[in-house]
């Protein structure tokens, strides 16, 4: 996501979750509240309920949207929510569903494999050089004026397909060697990133594993 610095296969295993500072016509109060007995009690409950219900968590399986990883993010808050019964497991899902939809946008990795999937076409072959200009044909694109600082570069290119075990090889398209990539070497990676992945349903799971307990010990 544009604008944290993290990996794109950090951000992968990450829930992301936008606090926006507050307007000036916005008054909220000032959290300045100092442990006491009321967080110690919190506390003591947490651990018990955490203890009370570790291994029905361990072997909860709740259903839910989305697939992979993203899903693997959510399993445990869904089956935490699936726990608390009431509203929570509905409320769960809902907010997973408005988190991950806000963060569809591809990375600049995607991004920049979608362009050179267009580019190549039915070519076998490109320089590196050429990849490049096709790029910056388009003067108003990210890529003419890459990351604020001009055109991007034939290093800056292999960097970012380096990610995808894509690197340069020597190619001759018009019969000179020179630094390039071979439209095979993409494959794999226009094949297994350059879908959308199928969401599963959204499925409001209502049922409840285990009562929830929160009283205090």
């Amino acid at each position: 996501m544009k604008g944290l610095n993290m990996s794109d296969t950090t951000l992968s295993r990450c829930i992301i979750c936008m606090i926006w500072p507050k307007l000036p016509s916005e008054v909220v109060d000032d959290f300045n509240k100092r442990d006491d007995e009321e967080f110690v009690t919190l506390r003591r409950k947490l651990l018990r309920w955490s203890v009370d219900n570790a291994v029905t968590l361990q072997a909860a399986t709740p259903e839910g949207q989305f697939n992979n990883r993203i899903r693997n993010n959510w399993q445990l808050l869904w089956a935490i929510a699936d726990l608390a019964g009431g509203g929570w497991p509905k409320r769960a899902r809902a907010a997973a569903l408005e988190l991950e939809t806000e963060r569809d946008e591809p990375s600049e990795g995607l991004r920049l494999l979608a362009a050179i999937h267009d580019i190549f076409g039915t070519r076998e072959a490109m320089t590196s050089a050429d990849i490049c200009a096709a790029l910056v044909v388009d003067t108003s694109g990210e890529w003419a004026n890459f990351r604020d600082k001009g055109p991007i570069s034939q290093t800056q290119l292999a960097v970012l397909l380096k990610a995808y075990w894509i690197r340069t090889e020597k190619v001759s398209p018009a019969g000179i060697r020179l630094n390039g990539y071979f439209r095979a070497q993409f494959k794999n990676a226009f094949a297994r990133l350059l879908q959308k992945p199928a969401r599963e349903p959204d499925i409001q799971t209502e049922s409840v594993a285990k009562p929830l307990r929160l009283g205090g010990h």
